[in-house]
């Protein structure tokens, strides 16, 4: 059955940690400020349940899907390929095609730090032409933009507003932190989307306010 925020609904699969975690930040912050709602493995927390059954759940939940594929090479630290993220991919591809018929609306980005190297991972999206954010948080922050823009056939404004207001968000996060007795570099995500959501409610409060 559709639920109620199904079309406001993101599905985020990406990696969570490491040097990637400003970049799932930024992606974070850009789904909400464009008035959308950002859904990912993290907000079930690690209490009972198989994690994929969890991870199911919240794709059927979700009309978008971003699937950042960064991070899947191998590295020092890990010696074998991360599949979680391609894995993932194929399972909102599979929902959009053969769930229910509101599914076939399901729309996806993928993501990468470098341009075309997904189809050499993974050779059957070749048809498709997604854009590379370089490991750039700003660079991500006007991709997301863009990309819910024309998905969502939504009027947002330009790139440059959302990309001033990360930056600016993200210099008081700190401060924000200091007041929930938090660390920034550990804050979990749950936290971290209730920081997001106060601050752009004030933000937009104060453009009220000045009209």
């Amino acid at each position: 059955m559709k639920t109620k925020d199904y079309d406001r609904n993101v599905f985020i699969n990406c990696a969570f940690d490491g040097t990637f975690l400003n970049i799932f930040r930024a992606i974070v912050y850009t789904i909400h400020d464009c008035g959308f709602i950002a859904r990912c493995a993290l907000e079930t927390g690690n209490g009972e349940g198989v994690r994929i059954d969890k991870i199911v759940k919240i794709i059927q939940d979700c009309r978008y899907g971003i699937h950042d594929l960064s991070c899947i090479e191998i590295t020092d630290d890990s010696p074998l390929p991360r599949y979680n993220m391609p894995y993932e991919l194929g399972i909102f591809m599979g929902c959009k095609y053969y769930g229910e018929s509101y599914h076939k609306k399901k729309n996806f980005l993928v993501l990468d730090s470098e341009p075309h190297r997904y189809k050499r991972m993974i050779s059957d999206l070749a048809g498709y032409d997604f854009p590379a954010h370089k490991n750039d948080v700003l660079i991500t922050v006007g991709l997301i933009r863009d990309w819910l823009s024309e998905a969502a056939s939504k009027k947002l404004p330009g790139s440059i507003y959302y990309k001033d207001r990360y930056q600016r968000f993200m210099e008081v996060l700190p401060i924000l932190c200091q007041s929930m007795k938090a660390d920034v570099n550990t804050l979990g995500f749950k936290d971290y989307y209730a920081l997001v959501s106060v601050w752009i409610q004030n933000e937009n409060a104060k453009i009220l306010d000045e009209d």
